[in-house]
C-alpha cells in the first residue's frame, strides 16, 4: 500500500522505506528523500531540469539506473555515507554538476554513468573501483584531469571518448595493470598497448597524419 506523499512530490510506502513515484511540484530546486528509504525505483527524477539539490537517504546503499538523467540544473548531491553501486547513466545529462560526491563501497563505473556532464573539471576515482565501463564518463567536454586508482583492473573502450579537454592522466605507481608515461599516456603494462591519451596528444596525431596526407598528395602531383 502507498503512504503519504512528502510536500516535495515524493509518495512513499506506508512503512516510509521505498519511494513508490515522484510528483514534482512546478518548478521544484529541491528535494530532500527520508533517511527511512532504502529503496527508490530507476528513472524517479528522469529528465527533472529545474531540481538543483537532493539529498539521498542516508539508508540508500545503491542508486538505481538513470535516477538523474537529464537533470540539467542538478547542482549539489548529498550522498549517503556509503554506496555499493550506481546503476547505467545515473548521472548522464547532469551538465550542472561540477563535482562528483564519491562515497566508499563502490567498485565500478558504470555504462555512461557520468557522459555528457559538461561541468565537470576533473574527476578523482576511489580507490576501491576495479573497473571502468564504457561510455562512463563520455563526452565530459571540459574534463582536464583525471586520477586514477591502484584498484583499477579493467578500463573499457569508449569509457572517457569524447573528452575533449583531456590533458592531466594521472594512476598510481602501485597498480599491477596500467602506468602512465611521459607522454602522457595510459599504457597497459602487460603489452604497453596505449589505452588512453589526453586530448594534446591526439590532436598533435592528427595534425601529423593531416600533413602526411597533404605531402603526399603534392608528392602524386608531381610524380604525375
Amino acid at each position: 500500500m502507498r503512504g503519504g506523499t512528502e510536500r516535495s512530490g515524493l509518495l512513499l510506502s506506508d512503512d516510509r522505506t521505498a519511494v513508490v513515484s515522484f510528483i514534482p511540484a512546478a518548478s521544484i530546486e529541491a528535494v530532500d528523500i527520508p533517511d527511512s528509504v532504502r529503496v527508490i525505483p530507476a528513472s524517479l527524477f528522469s529528465g527533472c531540469t529545474s531540481l538543483k539539490r537532493i539529498k539521498l537517504s542516508a539508508s540508500l546503499r545503491s542508486i538505481p539506473d538513470r535516477l538523474f538523467e537529464g537533470c540539467s540544473s542538478l547542482e549539489k548531491i548529498i550522498m549517503p555515507p556509503e554506496i555499493d553501486s550506481i546503476g547505467r547513466a545515473a548521472f548522464s545529462g547532469c551538465s550542472s554538476l561540477k563535482s562528483i560526491p564519491f562515497r566508499a563501497g563502490l567498485t565500478e563505473l558504470s555504462e555512461d554513468v557520468f557522459s555528457y556532464c559538461t561541468s565537470l573539471t576533473s574527476l578523482i576515482v576511489p580507490d576501491t573501483v576495479e573497473r571502468i565501463k564504457s561510455g562512463a564518463a563520455a563526452d565530459c567536454t571540459k574534463l582536464a584531469a583525471l586520477v586514477l586508482p591502484s584498484s583499477l583492473k579493467t578500463l573499457e573502450a569508449g569509457a572517457f571518448a569524447g573528452c575533449s579537454s583531456l590533458r592531466h592522466i594521472r594512476i598510481s605507481e602501485d597498480n599491477d595493470v596500467f602506468y602512465v608515461e611521459k607522454d602522457g599516456c595510459l599504457y597497459r603494462r602487460e603489452d604497453a598497448a596505449v589505452v588512453l591519451r589526453p586530448c594534446d596528444f591526439e590532436k598533435a596525431a592528427a595534425k601529423l597524419i593531416k600533413s602526411a596526407k597533404a605531402e603526399s598528395g603534392t608528392d602524386g602531383q608531381k610524380n604525375g
